[in-house]
């Protein structure tokens, strides 16, 4: 389920009655930081579909509500649950901090492991620093043209690096020349405790929607 816009006309019947426990972000139009998180936020709404109703509500537009909850500074997310905030965070927040909050209240997500990411919810994903992608092609390809933020790790190297990528505090998002074959290393990966997806079409997906791209020789390697 797609996260929610509500407004003070609905927000007793969405949010206050919700039979399921709410994560709830109060957004401006024009705040940067809001915009920032909102991938993050859509992602996380993915992985607790049915479990968590993601609501989010312009406070410009419907101030009842902010004053309600006393909204000083945005962005804010509140965790409700039976007519109770359980927490309230402040300004921008990772995907650790958003996602201890929703373990919390609705138990931590079942791994099914690794998924096939399009194109735009990588670059979303990176936006947000929720991944980072990982180039597993020849040194000298990822040298002429690689990810923002990539790292390299050659192929055959990632089940021995799985300790380094580990320390990169982010899901992973692999991608060669296509995304041939990387199912199956993804998994791997997943069994070893990493948050993994692949990159649908890899690098010549990415070409083909025309999204940034490095020509420059790499600053982060993993080999």
């Amino acid at each position: 389920m797609p996260v929610l816009n509500v407004s003070d006309a609905d927000f007793e019947r969405e949010v206050l009655y919700s039979e399921i426990p709410v994560l709830l972000d109060f957004y401006a139009d024009w705040c940067g930081p809001c915009k920032a998180i909102a991938p993050l936020v859509e992602d996380l709404s993915r992985s607790y579909q049915g479990r968590v109703k993601f609501v989010k509500i312009d406070v410009d537009r419907n101030p009842a509500s902010a004053e309600a909850f006393r909204i000083q500074s945005i962005p804010t997310i509140a965790f409700l649950h039976n007519r109770r905030v359980i927490d309230m965070i402040v300004g921008a927040v990772d995907r650790a901090r958003l996602v201890a909050t929703l373990d919390k209240i609705a138990g931590p997500v079942q791994s099914t492991g690794p998924e096939l990411w399009e194109v735009d919810r990588v670059k979303d994903g990176l936006i947000a620093r929720e991944v980072t992608p990982v180039d597993v092609r020849a040194e000298a390809d990822f040298k002429r043209v690689h990810l923002p933020e990539a790292v390299h790790v050659p192929l055959e190297s990632l089940l021995e690096k799985a300790a380094e990528l580990q320390a990169l505090r982010s899901g992973l998002a692999l991608y060669g020349r296509t995304d041939e074959g990387l199912m199956d290393h993804a998994k791997l990966l997943s069994e070893q405790g990493l948050r993994v997806c692949v990159m649908q079409g890899g690098l010549l997906a990415w070409e083909a929607a025309r999204l940034p791209i490095v020509k420059t020789a790499p600053t982060r390697t993993i080999d």
